[in-house]
């Protein structure tokens, strides 16, 4: 903390480098006052000193209370500067440090101790000096010493004394005298340490040699003259090799056993972090002898090489050394493994290439095999070939594409720098990195087709390098920075798992799963009619008199309805992933399709009545998609296959579903700036049971991207808890009748919907049963300026029924619909539709309350829209003070009190007039309530 406000400091700095090529020092500076101080006048107490570091200068710099600091008690205290330098001669001296700027260290004089302080003099009480009493200042004469400064003039002075000839010349006399000198006779006879006769030439050590081996007069000595050496000699192992029939300890250092040819050692090592057994250079092997010699038959048990040990043999694990709870015999090929609970082992002994149970052989009782389909065989008794019981696997109805009896591989790849000439079937790719293999597999490049048809889709026919191949066909247009989709196409072998888990829920079974991990899978096949439906991946009808089976196309984790982000420069795929290459040529080929077959889909159900057209006859099927993100080929006229199409099945449950086209939205992309192009044809990205259904019709959780003519096909009894539709010429269509089917009768719920960049928000889809419907209740959020209600027919928009409540980032003035509706439009973005106005006007579909002022424009008039359908109860309110008129539109009558009605109607000031429309059997007009 700093010092006290107002407090006298002075700045003490100092450098302490080294004497030789100025190094600088480590180290500190200890600062210790030679008192308690106390500053009464801003209460601080200073009890001690205190350390300074050196910093990598040799310098250091602190503020320190200079000794004469005003106020502060008691006076004539000093600091005591203890200078610590690393390696360096440390030193210590009394310093008076005042005044308030920089004072250095350097520039310090030493100074007498303080009375009392540190290393001053002794710690008694004393009342008066010198007859002094009270606060007593003494100077040099007062103690007999010499002023401060003196003592540096007495320390350089060449004879401060005037005795130092005399000293030195009795020295001399003394050191020259022979004569008896501290008790010795005489000082002459004396041995010096440089004395040549204590050195190595002396006689004594020539004499020594001659007693040596080859010496004149040699000393030889046998073992039992020496004491102790006899015993001692044979206590020790010979350095050829022996036996040791006592403990051995090595205490503190390491053993190490290395070959003659220094090509491998191992090391027994204490001095680590542990006790450590190590090897280098070559592997270890252990082993077992036969005999305790080592002699007989030597059994490898394991070798221990860089990549890990190798157990050879017979591997048993226990929680003893003595029993046995896991038995891997590579001998045999059978792992026992298991006890848990005191449960036999299972004993695996391998997988079979074929299905079903083994045909060969001699197999023991518990021996346990899995044959090509994943199904597990026990065999119940032992033999050639035994008897064998299973054939089911743990989850039976579970129908893996990726599993080896299908095939499906998953290896989709997608880069966005694709580039392709027109007429040139070369494609380049600086990140493609293109391997042999990927020869013959299908591919498609966004934006290389005809205008309209976008994506180019075919083969690869040869591999050029990393970064270029050559496909099956050209390009129709130059394309740079293009989306590039391929892989092997998987939807033979998806097709192949659908076909099996049909003929289990054929066999009996009443739910099948066909699971898709999480991968990228290409489905570039032809549409198919083959099972009733129009789809690459089919499943067929199952009869209604029997029990509602149960097919689900699932995937892995919740995460399948990401949404792409607007920066992303690659369409969304993750998790497990359909990349569906397929689109019409035309819009003529599209229709051609439709009229056939029914609507396309990448998955495909059966249609309805298994033919197009036929209404209400369903197949009794409850289709589940789950976890699944469907990427189609992307088309700037729409002419894409849909995700799914399960118009023909009785139900659906629909959850965790992405789809959408290959395009981004990313600049420099236009893929999705002209959501209106898509209306050019007719796809459909998710098609829900058509009216007529069996009531379970959920939608939970569904994202579409874009790039469909119809984002979705809602039907009746469905409810929808989440839906995103994005760049789409429809972002929500609610069906009352399509391709054949009846009319629908029951509602559509919406909790929440959320629709943006679609030329029509909501589009009404055929008429409902008997004129009536369909019912829509939905919460749409967009963020059009013009959100738009339309219909495929004014009858559709005219028998449509509901309520839509919208929120988000629209403009009120823009709500419209292409016809008169029965759909009630709410505003969600106020509490209550109440608005004032104070000139012409026309009513809008999310108008409710109107308050006219006529005072301050003068009398206008506010236009009702048709009555024709409407639901809506609109409230004029004239607050001014001239008349306000209501009119209506196409010369529809106002009927208030008179029966036969008015184009217009007067709202008199402090009036009030509320309509509502009824058609009274000739014609539609408002009438007042």
């Amino acid at each position: 903390m700093a010092f006290p406000a107002g407090t006298p400091v002075v700045t003490f700095t100092g450098t302490l480098p080294s004497a030789v090529a100025g190094t600088p020092f480590t180290g500190q500076v200890v600062l210790t006052p030679s008192a308690r101080l106390v500053d009464s006048g801003r209460n601080a107490v200073y009890t001690g000193g205190g350390k300074v570091p050196l910093d990598s200068n040799a310098h250091f710099s602190v503020q320190i209370l200079p000794c004469d600091a005003a106020g502060i008690e008691p006076v004539g205290w000093r600091w005591w500067v203890d200078v610590q330098p690393a390696r360096g001669q440390r030193y210590g001296f009394w310093a008076n440090i005042t005044g308030t700027g920089s004072v250095d260290l350097a520039d310090l004089t030493p100074v007498p101790a303080p009375g009392g302080g540190p290393g001053g003099g002794g710690g008694g009480a004393v009342s008066s000096v010198n007859g002094q009493t009270g606060i007593v200042v003494l100077d040099a004469d007062d103690v007999d010493a010499e002023p401060e400064g003196a003592t540096t003039a007495h320390a350089i002075a060449a004879d401060p004394h005037g005795d130092r000839a005399a000293a030195t010349a009795a020295l001399g006399v003394h050191s020259a005298d022979t004569t008896s000198v501290h008790g010795i006779a005489d000082t002459s006879a004396l041995v010096v340490t440089t004395d040549p006769r204590l050195s190595d030439a002396r006689n004594p050590a020539a004499h020594a040699a001659s007693h040596a081996a080859a010496g004149a007069d040699p000393v030889s000595l046998s073992q039992s003259q020496i004491s102790g050496l006899v015993a001692a000699l044979a206590a020790l192992l010979p350095k050829a090799g022996g036996t040791v029939t006592g403990d051995l300890t090595v205490d503190g250092a390491n053993l190490t056993v290395a070959r003659a040819d220094d090509t491998g050692a191992y090391r027994l090592r204490v001095t680590g972090g542990g006790l450590d057994f190590e090897v280098a250079g070559l592997d270890v092997t252990v082993s077992h002898w036969q005999n305790a010699d080592f002699t007989g038959t030597q059994s490898n048990l394991m070798r221990w090489e860089a990549a890990g040990p190798h157990l050879i043999g017979r591997t048993q694990f226990g929680t003893s050394p003595f029993d046995t709870v896991h038995d891997i015999d590579a001998t045999t090929g059978v792992a026992a493994i298991g006890q848990k609970n005191s449960l036999s082992n299972i004993r695996f002994c391998g997988r079979r290439l074929s299905t079903g149970a083994p045909t060969s052989g001699t197999w023991s009782t518990g021996d346990t095999v899995q044959d090509s389909a994943g199904v597990l065989w026990l065999c119940t008794t032992g033999g050639t070939p035994g008897t064998w019981t299973g054939g089911a696997t743990a989850s039976p109805w579970v129908f893996d594409v990726t599993a080896s009896a299908y095939g499906a591989v998953g290896n989709g790849q997608v880069v966005n720098d694709g580039a392709m000439t027109s007429g040139s079937s070369t494609l380049t790719s600086a990140t493609a990195n293109f391997q042999a293999g990927d020869v013959g597999k299908a591919i498609s490049v966004k934006g290389a087709a005809a205008t309209g048809v976008t994506t180019l889709v075919t083969a690869i026919s040869s591999r050029v390098s990393a970064t270029q191949v050559t496909l099956a066909a050209p390009a129709a247009t130059t394309v740079t920075s293009a989306v590039v989709i391929w892989g092997t196409d998987d939807t033979a072998a998806i097709q192949a798992a659908v076909d099996a888990a049909e003929a289990y829920l054929a066999a009996g079974k009443t739910y099948a799963q066909v699971y898709f991990p999480p991968r990228p899978y290409i489905v570039a096949g032809p549409l198919s009619a083959a099972k009733s439906g129009n789809g690459q991946i089919v499943f067929g009808p199952i009869a209604t008199s029997g029990v509602k089976k149960i097919l689900e196309f699932r995937g892995e984790g919740d995460g399948a309805a990401a949404v792409r982000h607007w920066e992303q420069t690659v369409p969304q795929y993750a998790g497990s992933c359909l990349l569906s290459l397929g689109v019409y040529a035309s819009t003529t080929a599209q229709n051609n399709s439709i009229n056939a077959d029914g609507n396309p889909g990448v998955i495909s159900g059966p249609n309805e009545g298994s033919g197009y057209g036929v209404g209400a006859v369903f197949s009794n099927v409850q289709a589940v998609l789950k976890n699944l993100a469907i990427l189609t080929t992307h088309s700037a006229y729409g002419l894409t296959y849909g995700a799914a199409n399960l118009w023909g099945c009785a139900n659906a449950h629909v959850e965790n579903l992405g789809y959408g086209t290959a395009g981004t939205v990313a600049s420099p992309s236009s893929d999705y700036t002209s959501p209106g192009t898509f209306g050019t044809g007719l796809s459909v990205g998710l098609l829900l049971p058509a009216p007529g259904n069996n009531d379970h019709v959920i939608a939970r959780n569904i994202g579409c991207g874009g790039g469909y003519t119809y984002a979705i096909f809602l039907t009746e009894h469905a409810v929808v808890d989440r839906y995103m539709g994005l760049y789409c010429w429809a972002g929500m269509c609610v069906v009352g009748n399509y391709a054949g089917s009846v009319g629908s009768v029951h509602a559509i719920d919406v909790i929440s919907a959320s629709i943006e960049a679609c030329i029509n928000e909501v589009y009404i889809v055929g008429v409902g049963s008997s004129g009536v419907g369909p019912a829509i209740y939905a919460n749409v959020s967009t963020e059009s300026s013009t959100p738009n209600i339309a219909g495929n027919s004014t009858g559709a928009m005219n028998s449509a029924l509901g309520t839509i409540r919208l929120t988000g980032l629209f403009t009120e003035s823009g709500v419209t619909t292409s016809d008169p509706t029965g759909i009630e439009i709410v505003n969600g973005q106020v509490p209550r539709a109440i608005k004032r106005k104070t000139s012409a006007f026309t009513c809008s579909p999310i108008d409710r309350t109107l308050i006219c002022d006529t005072t301050a424009g003068g009398a206008f008039t506010g236009t009702l829209p048709a009555a024709d359908f409407n639901p809506v109860e609109y409230t004029f309110k004239n607050v001014g003070s001239n008349n306000l008129t209501v009119a209506t539109t196409s010369s529809q009558l106002i009927y208030t009190t008179s029966g036969t009605g008015a184009t217009t109607a007067t709202v008199t000031t402090g009036q009030t007039l509320r309509v509502q429309a009824l058609y009274n059997g000739t014609a539609w007009g408002w009438y007042a309530v």
